[in-house]
């Protein structure tokens, strides 16, 4: 029963990974840096403001 959720673990951070190594094969675009700096302004860190 342990190795279950080692399983889906496992494929999980195989998906992340694949995914990451996607995004860092290719130049960032523009739209994908505007939406990351959209986030960013939407929720400031509580830390930098003080």
């Amino acid at each position: 029963m342990a190795k279950k959720p080692k399983a889906a673990g496992g494929r999980v951070d195989a998906a992340l990974s694949k995914a990451f190594r996607a995004v860092e094969a290719q130049p960032a675009p523009a739209m994908l840096a505007d939406h990351v700096e959209q986030l960013a302004i939407q929720r400031p860190r509580p830390d930098r403001r003080s």
